[in-house]
């Protein structure tokens, strides 16, 4: 991973054999919450297990963090499925337009 810390975000590049195969960025809110704005892995390396790496990393790296949160589309099966391997609980739905419907998704620590 390579960190790019902004000012109310970080960006990890994922890197396998030094190439950027995909990204997470994190928002740190109130609390000791945080955000995960984005977190995609290009599709040749999907499937390999990296997301689920990165996002125990992630974790690993913010051992202060209380919570995370995250949202993604209800279509993205595969996507419901690695959070909730990770330990991430489906929080909430709601519709974002008339065609598209999102789940939060959310892992408490304490």
């Amino acid at each position: 991973m390579e960190i790019i810390n902004g000012e109310n975000e970080t960006v990890y590049k994922i890197l396998k054999d030094n190439e950027i195969v995909g990204d997470i960025i994190i928002r740190k809110r109130e609390n000791n919450k945080y955000y995960i704005r984005t977190i995609s892995v290009i599709p040749e390396y999907q499937s390999l297990g990296i997301g689920q790496m990165a996002l125990r990393y992630i974790e690993e790296e913010h051992p202060e963090a209380a919570e995370w949160e995250l949202i993604t589309p209800f279509k993205s099966y595969r996507n419901h499925h690695v959070y909730e391997k990770m330990g991430y609980v489906k929080v909430e739905e709601y519709r974002q337009s008339d065609v598209l419907i999102m789940f939060k998704y959310r892992k408490q620590k304490w």
